[in-house]
């Protein structure tokens, strides 16, 4: 019966039996004996037969509105199948290598929709701030934020990120925010720490727009941190001015509890790349679309 009904939808959107069967690839007179042959099984006349007109009965309305979804729900049927046998296909383990704040901020809030579509594949991540090479561990990805180079690598470019001033919202409320870059020296400020583990002295900012550059002394400074992840948690929570990047404060730019500084001004660029091997696994090339939307989607 279920052939029959789809047949009657072919027949009911096309009005014609010659037409259809052509379209079908049947004979008019094997459409007809179908089209009888369903009649008979539901009991009532689902077309009026003329030689001039095609009519179609309230009956055979009702059934087409009932089951004119029918053919979309089947293909949809049988796509979420084959789709169900590629994911049990889809297995194995990918070692991710990337910074502490972006494992964190942005990609373990995805991590269950990840799972949810890939069951079967393993996703080992190394938290490691900073990588400028290719590590000596073995590393299937990593999410770099820089150009890494090396003859067998290519790198994705995925988005440049700024280093740039916030506070919280009561900080703002208590203190105030400079308007110009020369009032930060009223403010306090969480300073820097260098690859050396030495506070940073002199740290210069510029704008984004004129690229005109300003030194900021931060000699004073009773406290420094070398992880931006870290500036924002103590920065928020001790009332300090302290510089991050937008990926990792996201969500708390768009709630309010988090407002920007100076916002034409940035300490320096961070410009991501997703770096792989020339040749990736299916299950890492769906690991790398999945970095791309984390990525992206947090901006």
């Amino acid at each position: 019966m279920l052939d029959d009904i789809i047949l009657f939808l072919d027949l009911y959107n096309s009005r014609n039996f010659s037409v259809t069967a052509s379209a079908l690839k049947m004979e008019a007179s094997t459409l007809s004996r179908h089209i009888k042959n369903l009649e008979e099984k539901l009991g009532k006349q689902l077309i009026i037969r003329t030689s001039k007109t095609f009519e179609v009965t309230d009956f055979g309305n009702y059934i087409y509105n009932q089951f004119k979804h029918l053919p979309d729900f089947i293909d949809y049927t049988l796509a979420r199948y084959n789709n169900i046998i590629q994911m049990d296909e889809i297995q194995g383990s990918v070692n991710l290598a990337c910074g502490e704040e972006i494992a964190e901020k942005v990609i373990t809030p995805r991590l269950p929709e990840f799972f949810a579509k890939y069951p079967n594949i393993s996703l080992n991540i190394s938290c490691v701030n900073n990588i400028t090479k290719w590590p000596s561990e073995p590393i299937d990805i990593v999410l770099s934020p820089v150009y890494i180079k090396g003859n067998n690598l290519i790198n994705r470019f995925v988005r440049t990120e700024y280093v740039q001033l916030f506070s919280s919202s009561d900080y703002a409320i208590k203190y105030g925010i400079p308007q110009k870059i020369e009032e930060l020296k009223n403010h306090k400020i969480i300073g820097m720490v260098d690859d050396k583990l030495q506070p940073v002295d002199f740290v210069t900012i510029y704008n984004l727009n004129s690229k005109k550059e300003h030194l900021i002394d931060l000699r004073h400074n009773f406290l420094n941190i070398n992880s931006s992840i870290q500036q924002y948690r103590i920065g928020n929570s001790l009332d300090y001015i302290f510089c991050t990047y937008k990926s990792i404060i996201s969500s708390e730019l768009k709630s309010g509890s988090v407002i920007p500084i100076l916002p034409e001004w940035s300490f320096y660029d961070l410009n991501y790349h997703i770096v792989t091997n020339k040749k990736t696994s299916k299950e890492e090339d769906i690991v790398i679309d999945f970095l791309y939307q984390c990525l992206r989607l947090n901006y």
